[in-house]
């Protein structure tokens, strides 16, 4: 019996390290936001810099099975979140969302959709460029 509850819990470690038990985290780390909204205009009044934040989603039918999201990086065009907003599985259709939080209303930044292949997994890290976003960085690592 002990042999076959060690090999049991062996290879459950071994999974768990490997990633094959399914699970990743979905890492928000930074990005890099464009200096001006779309149409030409500033991000906030005065000329400040944005509040980006991030929302993320497990696409399933119209809706969402999960979501997820990174606090307001306030004032910048560099915000550092480093931020698990889901828990996903490759297959898992994503949607990320870009945000500049304002007080009556928060304005899109950008938004990308894209499928947690094998290959973005074993990266580690990617890099993405969209709609007013120069460059956002997430990570897919072993859920802990």
């Amino acid at each position: 019996m002990f042999k076959t509850m060690f090999a049991a819990t062996v290879t459950l470690i071994l999974l768990a390290n490997t990633g094959q038990a399914g699970d990743y985290d979905l890492v928000m780390k930074s990005a890099i936001i464009k200096d001006s909204k779309a149409n030409g205009k500033g991000w906030d009044a005065f000329g400040n810099a944005p509040d980006p934040f991030v929302t993320a989603g497990i696409k399933q039918g119209k809706g969402f099975s999960k979501t997820g999201s990174t606090e307001v990086d306030s004032d910048t065009f560099r915000p550092d979140w480093n931020k698990t907003v889901l828990t996903v599985d490759e297959g898992d259709d994503i949607v990320i969302q870009v945000w500049d939080k304002d007080v009556s209303f928060d304005d899109p930044i950008g938004e990308y959709k894209f499928t947690i292949t094998k290959k973005m997994i074993e990266d580690g890290e990617t890099r993405v460029s969209f709609e007013q976003v120069k460059e956002l960085r997430f990570v897919l690592r072993v859920a802990k």
